[in-house]
């Protein structure tokens, strides 16, 4: 008799966002144009580089809160009656609060022979408001923290009053090319912010500051979003705070503990993504592999930019070359459809007005 011996494991599926060929085109441009070369000569077989991100600068907002609905706790057996009761007015409707991030990829300056860690602001959209009325804790009257709604004017006073002030101070490098400013496609972030904010920039801060929007319904592309938002979101529960003003000071303290590996490692888990993008030609299936950045780092062999595949360079012009032709294709339908609507409706006029 044999037996068979099977491994069965768990494992979590998660729901993705629906990318129409639209969107994966743009994911596909987005990523070759981070590329600093595409050589797309078929008899050529030179790989691509992804081109250095030193004049980059993403940004992206966040919800922190103050406490979550389940939380994991590690006890020896027998000391269940040590686990803390964590109690609420309502489980819906938890505090948080909003941040602002910026952050640019780590780099040695030989000018002053240190480090730049990367980490140039952590700010929450709050403000102060007079309490109503008397409380436990306080009297009507004193200053509370409030958090507040993110609008349009609300992202361009963050981007002129604290991210600009903070690259002038904190840059390590020449601050007269052009700096990009990376943002997602939030409807916060709209045109208009850009332009005043590129006339600000120059007329008060000297700098010279561009907007670019990232891929959309792409969060991989985003380096806070890949990586760096749950290292703080991981400290911050650790933490477990007590109010607004704590909740501010835990997530702040966390993004300035953060060591700089964990910024640069996860500039080159992006790429890695946007490496993955171009396999299945802008879809989001293909899950995060792991490159072993540490154990590269330990031997000295970890790179400071990713390579791609001359394969993968043409395969994904050849996408974009089809999506073109899907596109005629389509628009010559749509002016044929509507071509015949309105004849049919001069028809159908004249009939009934009786020209």
């Amino acid at each position: 008799m044999s037996y068979i011996l099977v491994f069965i494991c768990d494992t979590t599926n998660h729901l993705l966002p629906f990318l129409t060929l639209k969107q994966r085109k743009m994911g596909v441009e987005w990523t070759l144009s981070q590329l600093a070369d595409t050589n797309t000569d078929p008899s050529s077989m030179a790989d691509s580089k992804f081109r250095d991100i030193y004049d980059v600068i993403d940004t992206d907002e966040k919800w922190f809160w103050l406490c979550k609905d389940r939380k994991k706790y590690f006890i020896f057996k027998g000391e269940e009656d040590k686990i803390p009761a964590r109690k609420c007015k309502s489980k819906r409707f938890l505090q948080k609060v909003h941040f602002f991030c910026a952050v640019a990829c780590p780099r040695y300056d030989y000018t002053t022979k240190s480090w730049f860690d990367g980490k140039l602001l952590m700010e929450p959209f709050v403000e102060k408001v007079p309490a109503k009325r008397n409380s436990v804790n306080r009297k009507a009257g004193t200053l509370v923290t409030t958090p507040v709604s993110v609008t349009a004017s609300v992202h361009r006073a963050m981007v002129l009053d604290h991210l600009l002030p903070a690259i002038k101070e904190k840059w390590k490098g020449s601050t007269t090319k052009q700096l990009f400013i990376q943002e997602d496609n939030a409807p916060p972030h709209s045109a208009a912010n850009e332009r005043i904010i590129a006339q600000e920039d120059l007329l008060k801060h000297n700098l010279h500051v561009k907007m670019v929007k990232q891929a959309p319904s792409s969060p991989s592309f985003n380096y806070l979003d890949a990586g760096i938002f749950n290292s703080i979101q991981k400290k911050v529960h650790s933490a477990n705070p007590r109010s607004v003003d704590d909740l501010i000071q835990c997530v702040i303290s966390a993004f300035n503990g953060l060591h700089r590996n964990v910024i640069d490692d996860t500039f080159l888990s992006v790429q890695s993504s946007m490496k993955d993008c171009l396999k299945v030609d802008g879809d989001n299936t293909v899950p995060l592999g792991h490159m072993g950045k540490g154990k590269l780092c330990r031997g000295g062999s970890l790179p400071i930019v990713l390579s791609v595949e001359h394969s993968l360079v043409c395969k994904a012009y050849k996408f974009l070359e089809g999506c073109t032709d899907l596109e005629k294709v389509n628009s010559a339908e749509a002016a044929a459809c509507d071509a015949d609507d309105s004849d049919s409706d001069s028809n159908s006029g004249a009939g009934s007005y009786g020209f």
